[in-house]
């Protein structure tokens, strides 16, 4: 599994540093406590900031009861949570009708993402990820890589792609 590396304190500075360019894109920890100056959480206030520097928002939702948005159930597992964990990638990144579920298909639609919005950059924003490694750690960990992958390929690019991971 990748380790996120943290962004430099205070949180706010980080987080502008990164949308600024002067911190590459990369994965990051998302702070699990603390509070900007207005009392926003750690997430709420990396949403802002990147939504006013002209930052295309990514929100990635934590598992719900049934492990994944709009889960229907079918069990528990590995494969649950890697099916539900690409699901979500899927409604998050609005990727197009008829596009394959598999680690494969979600490497390739992560290094294109021409159906989103044109926007100065793009946050995937993921406070809940340490509910999806805590239900099972093989799936997230391989998302990462590819998330990892993904951030190097749109890092030589005019639109970097950052992730925050709570």
């Amino acid at each position: 599994m990748t380790t996120p590396r943290e962004l430099p304190e205070p949180f706010e500075r980080g987080v502008a540093a990164l949308l600024r360019g002067d911190l590459p894109p990369g994965l990051h920890r998302l702070p699990s406590s603390g509070a900007g100056p207005d009392g926003a959480s750690p997430a709420a206030t990396a949403r802002a900031m990147a939504e006013e520097a002209g930052w295309w928002v990514l929100p990635f939702s934590a598992p719900d009861g049934d492990g994944g948005r709009g889960g229907t159930g079918g069990g528990e597992g590995p494969g649950r949570t890697k099916e539900l964990l690409i699901e979500e990638f899927a409604t998050t990144f609005r990727f197009p009708a008829g596009t394959g579920r598999n680690w494969d298909a979600l490497a390739d639609l992560l290094t294109d993402l021409a159906w989103l919005p044109p926007a100065r950059g793009r946050l995937m924003l993921a406070a809940g990820w340490s509910e999806w490694c805590a239900r099972d750690p093989d799936a997230p960990g391989i998302a990462e890589s590819i998330l990892e992958e993904a951030v190097e390929y749109w890092s030589g690019r005019a639109v970097p792609f950052a992730v925050l991971l709570g």
